[in-house]
């Protein structure tokens, strides 16, 4: 089959998605899939050739203005002529049997998508990584009621056209089929791997040296709206300057200047800020820390599955999930016996939560062997690129019938 993957970022940028792609592609070209990728041309990935490194795969990149944060008019162009340029492509170019989209950026490509492969009688495989506009509402990112709507509509008939939907979690799965008019639709489950582009540094075995005293509790990643960081805050702040657990916040982000703002007196003691670093250095940081903190504002693991998830259990680092209990995710904690479970929307619970694991000290060793053997059996990749397979075997054996 001649399969066309459609996402705004791809290998060498450093993202879990831009890498995850690439050993999707590499696995269906090599079982004989034309397999090509519509993606953009950044400062980091200014590749006049990418067919040494990718065997099988052809790349079209779009050349977008440099852009930074805060220049939104240039971000929101850049988006613009993404969205026109690789739905010019799709539509005009030589005709796919199957078209892949992603959730970046929310609704719109998966949409344009649906649409070209329904007029050039094409397959759509839509690939959730989280669904929107839901959580983006959740979080108040979209307040007028008509473009919830408008958004709500289109990325439903998106969902009506997909042969095949793939979600994170049976939790993503069924509020998608809580939408109006999709209670009936399937699902497939395939949650994200880590793509194992971080290689172990020479000094790996080195000790890194964390601040902060007593049972050591990290989050790395995006200080953005989703986490319910504020609460996490909140917690260690009504803690005073207790040392038996403190908090590190390892990463950058929308709140970062709020968070550090809403420390107050805690901020050097108790909680820690330390810039984005590289993924190697990152990886050496969760294995000196005790717990990696995973935390979504209330309702949002129904619509998106936190990706550090399997890069803490690949380096050995129990869970403290602040997450509806009732959850998979909450679920598998418990179940396995990998960490502690707190709903959000709390911080007293919290509260209680931190004193229970400062009682308990550093987990035990037998708990970071759990957490590898889980990372292994859940995100393994090469499991993980089997079922890539066969989920596009079974879109061909449809065609033919």
């Amino acid at each position: 089959m001649r399969i066309t993957f459609v996402h705004r970022h791809f290998w060498p940028e450093p993202l879990t998605y831009a890498l995850m792609l690439r050993h999707i592609c590499l696995a269906l070209a090599a079982q004989g899939h034309e397999v090509s990728v519509v993606s953009v041309r950044t400062a980091k990935t200014q590749r006049p050739d990418d067919s040494t490194e990718l065997a099988g795969v052809r790349v079209l990149r779009i050349t977008l203005l440099p852009e930074q944060k805060h220049q939104w008019l240039r971000r929101l162009l850049n988006t613009a002529w993404y969205l026109l340029a690789a739905s010019a492509i799709v539509a005009l170019g030589r005709r796919a049997d199957v078209v892949v989209a992603a959730t970046t950026p929310p609704v719109l490509p998966a949409w344009l998508m649906s649409t070209i492969c329904r007029v050039r009688r094409m397959h759509f495989v839509y690939h959730y990584q989280d669904l929107h506009p839901e959580s983006l509402s959740l979080i108040g990112a979209i307040r007028p009621s008509w473009l919830l709507s408008a958004l709500s509509v289109l990325d439903r008939v998106s969902t009506r056209r997909a042969v095949r939907r793939v979600v994170l979690s049976n939790d993503m799965g069924r509020a998608l089929q809580s939408r109006p008019r999709c209670g009936e639709l399937d699902y497939t489950v395939l949650n994200n791997f880590d793509p194992g582009e971080v290689e172990a540094p020479t000094d790996a075995d080195t000790p890194v040296q964390l601040p902060g005293a007593g049972i050591r509790v990290l989050f790395a990643g995006n200080l953005g709206l989703f986490q319910g960081l504020e609460e996490v805050i909140d917690a260690f702040t009504a803690l005073g300057e207790q040392r038996e657990v403190c908090l590190i916040l390892l990463g950058d982000g929308a709140l970062r200047s709020r968070l550090i703002q809403r420390a107050g007196a805690c901020l050097g003691k108790t909680v820690f800020f330390l810039d984005r670093c590289t993924p190697e250095q990152a990886k050496r940081v969760m294995r000196a820390a005790d717990l990696g903190l995973v935390s979504l504002s209330p309702g949002v693991i129904r619509y998106a599955y936190p990706s550090k998830v399997m890069t803490y259990l690949d380096a050995g680092l129990p869970l403290l999930a602040v997450v509806e209990p009732q959850s998979e995710l909450g679920r598998m904690i418990v179940d396995v016996g990998i960490g502690h479970v707190c709903a959000p929307g709390s911080a007293e619970h919290l509260v209680q939560t931190l004193k229970v694991i400062a009682e308990k000290r550093v987990p035990c060793e037998d708990m970071r062997g759990r957490c590898r053997a889980i990372a292994t059996e859940r995100f393994h990749r090469e499991q993980a690129l089997r079922r890539w397979v066969d989920l596009f075997a079974d879109v061909e054996t449809g065609r033919a019938r």
